[in-house]
């Protein structure tokens, strides 16, 4: 069995990991068939005496090609992520001010590639044997800006969801006002507005690499949204007063007498004998 086993000093978050994982692994072996059992107390000590022991061998630092690779990983690293937060940053600005960064998922995505792409290109000439360090640099690197770009996708996906929600409660009262309680039809016909409109700016902020609900299940989501708040809203007091002043207006106005009629009461004595 073979495993790399990172530097305690220059990598000691990774070397605690390795440590950790192959006393784990060796643990669960047991003492059959090993020449002497060893204490999950003692297990480290062997390691860094292992590791000294090793160290001895070869001068007791690392090559400076090793130490080469993980500084050109290192200073790779830092200029994608600070070239990618150039964009990231000019987006929050804009979010952060209810704004909605125009083709965010193209831009968003083009962004991403591109960063990625810098670090390859910077690290393109270590060596094979720096591949396992190399993919686990780059795949930190993704998930760092992946989780900067999905806070802006959430935030832009929540602020859209309320505008919408706001402009289709606006059209509704906007009938309520007019006509007393909607019908089922203009009611149906206010929904697949909203909805048209949801997803068209929804397809523009989507980022596929991001993973999540699908544009589908987003859409469900605000369907069901649609639905509750068209409930609500109805039901609201001063949505049902709107609507009581509605049909008021239009009783009112079937009522009215015609123009020169009036009408009124007056009061009068008996008759006299």
């Amino acid at each position: 069995m073979h495993i790399d086993l990172p530097h305690a000093t220059f990598e000691r978050a990774e070397h605690d990991a390795v440590v950790a994982a192959l006393r784990a692994k060796l643990l669960t072996l047991g003492a059959g068939g090993m020449s002497k059992q060893i204490s999950p107390a003692a297990f480290e000590e062997h390691v860094a005496s292992a590791w000294d022991a090793t160290g001895s061998a070869v001068g007791g630092t690392p090559v400076e090609g090793w130490l080469r690779e993980r500084y050109w990983a290192a200073r790779s690293y830092d200029l994608a992520y600070a070239d990618a937060q150039v964009h990231l940053r000019k987006w929050g600005a804009q979010v952060a001010g209810n704004s909605f960064v125009p083709n965010f998922g193209a831009r968003a995505s083009a962004a991403l590639n591109a960063s990625l792409a810098m670090f390859d290109v910077g690290v393109a000439d270590c060596s094979v044997s720096s591949e396992a360090m190399l993919s686990q640099r780059r795949s930190r690197l993704q998930k760092a800006l992946q989780a900067d770009v999905q806070e802006l996708f959430s935030k832009q996906h929540r602020l859209l969801t309320l505008t919408t929600l706001n402009h289709f409660k606006a059209q509704l009262l906007k009938v309520v006002s007019r006509s007393g309680v909607p019908q089922q039809w203009q009611q149906d016909s206010l929904r697949r507005s909203a909805e048209k409109q949801f997803d068209a700016a929804l397809s523009a902020l989507l980022v596929p690499s991001l993973g999540g609900p699908t544009r589908q299940q987003l859409n469900t989501a605000f369907g069901q949204q649609l639905t509750e708040q068209t409930s609500k809203y109805l039901e609201s007091p001063p949505m049902q007063l709107q609507a009581m002043n509605a049909m008021r207006r239009r009783t009112g106005k079937a009522q009215k007498p015609p123009r020169g009629m009036r009408v009124g009461l007056g009061v009068v004595g008996p008759p006299r004998e």
